[in-house]
């Protein structure tokens, strides 16, 4: 879009002339109060307080006192959220008086199960500024008893509720269906696309993945292949603790310092950028709390945590958390066990007149301690590890200058250093197998393996990001609509610092893989690789206006991006009309862009090893391996940034009782995603024959005069991933039933999904053709679209005995149905190619005549169905003890229900539902 045209469309977006003439606002209503401790009636310094509709905030001084000033065009009814870290989130309507200043003092309890209302499920309130956005509050976390903050968004909807594994990378998917053929997931390009996707923002600062290259070699295990995560947990192959291409590893992130979860699974605000599938936003406990000191343990895993928030002078506050994790829950596997260990600290002062100004300082480090490990029943004696470490400073803050300019200043800036290092260790008794150490195109001599040897690979990587953003805040009027404008600048740089892939070619894993397709292994400098920058900006306006008791609350958006050159103008829209206090109408739309990270972009070389002449006779002296290695770079810097657009609707319907309704459809369409196109690398090479032996002397070799064809494949990441989801959430609530002190939760999530990749797959045909087709090597297809669909409820039971402080939450789960296919279109040839390298393009027209019968993929077609309908159970229980302790235990599929179905066709046996698993975790308070 031409700079005039952006120009153009911010102006119409700020100057509101498009509907009433821009007036000044004239003047301001003004909401005070005090916000106190209920239990001991003392002021709450630091307190957040924010009128929701305006997304306008500030926080209470030393003295527990607040001031905040509403547009006189937004004086009939307001919504004010008081919170503070360890106590309960009070929401109130306010009215506000034209022109004169209101008062209203609020009580925050503690966070207690003594509590006459506790929240341990999803929620979706109404009031975010994203329609889509489902809230995950403390208490929920702690029903949960998570590890991770993977662990806390199985609570999403349509999310299975699964044991908790650390043994593995975490990455989360939002609103997509898993496709899974002949009991493999075929998705993963898909799935690692929508976890790439989704922004992960911790504290308003975004930990993303984008300089993350710690993947396998691609020589080995092709491009896609190798950002995938090999299963370690039973000493299995080369396996890396990240997943570069996908989302930050959720287990890195821990539970225990979480104030609560926000997940925008829709259309997000302007103020996000780099993302396409959604965000996470985590909030963490800062403020003034007691000692807190906890243990939980389930199946091998323990975990030790320990926080305090100090209060300090000013009502400034000082957060220090830590957490211990040792997780093992197959001790009989020796090689694969996982220790965590995160420090956090959250500095939280203000500043200033009034203290107006308010700013957190934090710093995270965090490391996993594991060591190399031998299993002894091994006869490889393989021996991995897979550490992590990460520190990160980052700073944000507010500063409230009440002007008519500007409301707020509101700023962000950091950085995050990681160090990642995997490491194998393999003993090699294998045949000897000749090897090149070719780095550049050209014949060379290679050299021979020995029969015995050690194999020692290792990844070292080092992503770096800086970030920083501002953004300004002013209110403004245009008649009886009342604005709040927030715009803002942003920009973040990603590198890898690391020494990169180190392997020895000569000492290759011969008995895994070895020159697999003619691909060798190279050491790769990941520092060689150039950085990425990216910058943004953003305008939104959030818009108010009231007609009796209806009112409209729309935030319009627009962003712009740059991305490695690439510019993206974002418009977004979420809109709320509420009929009336009980039934609200939501409509959203949206676009977004994730820009591609470095392992998309810069994989690493491909080697191509053509063995021209191999000559061994046992005596390496008098032996020789002639080489010629094609040097390839699969690199491609120009990809574009993958986008989406999303369309919502929805409805939310609250009784005066306490009865909740939310239901929300949508559709999802991706375009530019990352996905691997096939190609063909064509080489015409001299043949060579040994000219007259000396003995004891190095062969010599001597070319025939003839020439001879090389064929490989090889992949390059491209802008081919197409997906569509759609599908309907429904989340109810009832209030707790006095008769049986249990209130009840229902969500209910239906996906459709859709993927298709515009790429090409090369297959070699073994099976016999027709006479006129005998010459054929290759048969190119398009890659075939897959369909998936899932229908899944969760059912919760809450049973809230406040005087007792007990909550007992029973989970239920049931799976209606899961679905998936490939769709028969791609089961056509697209051309071949013959021996000698020519390649023949069939047309649309000869594909299904009977001639090309023999080219159709046999493997096409294929679907698979969930049997039937089947569910499981779950238990969780937290009882306090006293103000000191709090005992939680829980019961995972207790019932142990494990349904299975037996395939006649395969001889593959399929079991529902994970094994009973038990948990328990101690909290100490003080």
């Amino acid at each position: 879009m031409r700079p005039f045209t952006i120009i153009l469309v911010l102006a119409l977006l700020l100057s509101g002339r498009f509907t009433l003439q821009a007036q000044p606002v004239q003047s301001y209503n003004t909401l005070t109060g005090n916000i106190l401790a209920a239990e001991s009636r003392k002021p709450l310094p630091a307190a957040v307080l924010e009128i929701v509709e305006l997304g306008v905030r500030t926080a209470t001084n030393e003295a527990g006192e607040y001031r905040l000033r509403v547009p006189a065009s937004a004086a009939r009814q307001v919504t004010l959220r008081a919170t503070y870290v360890g106590r309960q989130d009070v929401e109130v309507p306010i009215k506000l008086v034209a022109d004169a200043e209101t008062r209203r003092d609020l009580q925050l309890p503690l966070r207690s199960l003594a509590l006459a209302d506790v929240q341990v499920n999803a929620t979706r309130s109404g009031q975010q500024v994203s329609n889509s956005t489902i809230t995950l509050g403390r208490e929920a976390i702690e029903q949960t008893q998570a590890y991770s903050l993977g662990d806390v968004l199985q609570l999403l909807p349509g999310k299975v509720l699964l044991n908790t594994n650390l043994q593995g990378a975490q990455a989360i998917t939002l609103r997509s269906a898993p496709v899974v053929t002949r009991g493999t997931d075929q998705t993963a390009a898909f799935s690692q696309n929508n976890a790439f996707g989704t922004a992960i923002i911790v504290d308003g600062a975004t930990w993303g993945n984008n300089g993350n290259l710690q993947a396998d070699d691609p020589g080995r295990r092709g491009v896609i292949g190798s950002f995938s995560v090999p299963d370690n947990s039973r000493g299995g192959d080369y396996a890396s603790g990240s997943y570069a291409g996908s989302s930050l590893d959720l287990k890195q992130i821990p539970a225990n310092n979480i104030e609560s979860v926000e997940v925008i699974q829709g259309v997000p605000s302007a103020r996000y950028g780099d993302l396409s599938s959604g965000a996470i936003i985590v909030n963490r406990q800062a403020g003034r709390t007691p000692y807190r000191v906890s243990t939980r343990t389930q199946s091998g895993t323990t975990e030790l945590t320990a926080s305090k928030g100090i209060g300090l002078a000013n009502g400034n506050a000082l957060n220090v958390s830590g957490t211990f994790v040792n997780s093992n829950p197959e001790p009989q596997f020796k090689t694969k066990a996982f220790n965590r260990l995160t420090l956090g600290t959250i500095y939280t002062a203000q500043f200033g007149p009034a203290r107006r100004h308010r700013n957190s300082l934090a710093f995270d480090a965090h490391s996993t301690l594991d060591d190399a490990r031998t299993d002894p029943d091994d006869q490889d004696t393989r021996r991995t590890y897979s550490r992590d470490q990460r520190l990160a400073l980052s700073n944000r803050g507010t500063l409230n200058l009440l002007r008519p300019w500007s409301e707020y200043v509101s700023y962000q800036f950091g950085a995050s250093y990681s160090y990642q290092d995997t490491y194998h260790y393999r003993f090699e008794n294998q045949q000897v197998k000749p090897v090149s150490d070719a780095m550049t195109t050209g014949i060379s001599r290679g050299s021979f393996t020995p029969g015995v040897y050690d194999v020692e690979q290792r990844i070292i990587g080092r992503p770096l990001n800086l970030y920083a953003r501002a953004d300004n805040t002013l209110f403004w009027a245009t008649g009886a609509w009342s604005h709040t404008l927030t715009g803002g600048v942003s920009v973040s740089y990603d590198r890898n610092l690391g020494a990169g892939r180190l392997f020895n070619p000569l000492r290759p894993i011969t008995s895994v893989q070895a020159n697999v397709d003619g691909k060798g292994t190279r050491p790769f400098d990941f520092s060689s690789v150039p950085g990425m920058v990216q910058a943004g900006a953003f305008l939104e306006n959030q818009v108010v206006r009231q007609w009796g008791p209806r009112r409209l609350v729309a935030n319009l958006g627009l962003r712009y991006d740059n991305q490695n050159g690439f510019s993206t103008l974002a418009p977004r829209l979420n809109a709320k009309l509420f009929l009336s206090e009980a039934l609200q109408l939501n409509a959203a739309y949206g676009v977004s862009a994730k820009a591609p990270g470095l392992i998309h972009r810069y994989p690493g070389l491909l080697y191509f090893e053509s063995p021209l002449l191999v000559s061994f006779n046992g005596r390496e002296n008098e032996s020789l391996y002639l080489v010629h290695t094609q040097v390839v770079n699969p690199a491609n810097p120009n990809l574009r940034p993958a986008r989406a657009r999303t369309l919502e609707v929805g409805m939310n319907v609250r009784s005066r009782r306490g009865y909740a309704l939310s239901v929300t459809a949508y559709r999802k369409q991706d375009e530019d995603g990352f996905s691997v196109n096939q190609r063909r690398l064509q080489l015409e090479l001299p043949e060579y024959r040994l000219a007259s032996p000396v003995p004891g002397q190095p062969p010599t070799a001597e070319p025939t005069g003839q020439q001879r064809v090389y064929s490989y494949n090889y992949g390059v990441v491209e802008n081919n991933l197409r997906t569509t989801n759609y599908g309907l959430e429904l989340l109810v609530r009832t209030p707790k039933l006095r008769a049986l002190q249990t209130s009840f939760d229902l969500s209910t999530a239906y996906t459709n999904s859709y993927f298709l990749s515009a790429g090409r797959l090369t297959y070699t045909r073994k099976d016999p053709l027709s006479a006129e087709f005998r010459d054929i090597e290759q048969v190119v297809y398009q890659q075939a679209d897959r369909n998936g669909q899932s229908a899944l409820s969760t059912v919760s039971s809450t049973t809230h005995l406040s005087r007792l402080g007990l909550v007992v939450t029973l989970r239920g789960q049931l799976f209606w149905g899961s679905w998936s296919s490939r769709r028969e279109p791609f089961e056509y040839a697209q051309g071949f190619y013959r021996p000698s390298g020519q390649y023949v393009a069939v047309s649309r027209a000869e594909q299904q005549n009977g001639a090309y019968q023999n080219l159709r993929n046999p493997i096409d077609q294929e679907e698979e169905r969930q049997p039937f309908v089947y569910g499981n159970l779950h238990l969780r229980l937290a009882k306090e003890l006293g103000k000191l302790a709090r005992l939680s235990f829980f019961a995972n599929n207790f019932l142990n229900l494990r349904p299975e179905q037996f395939n006649r066709d395969t001889q593959v046996l399929t079991v529902y539902n994970q094994n009973p698993t038990f948990g328990s975790e101690l909290v100490l308070t003080f």
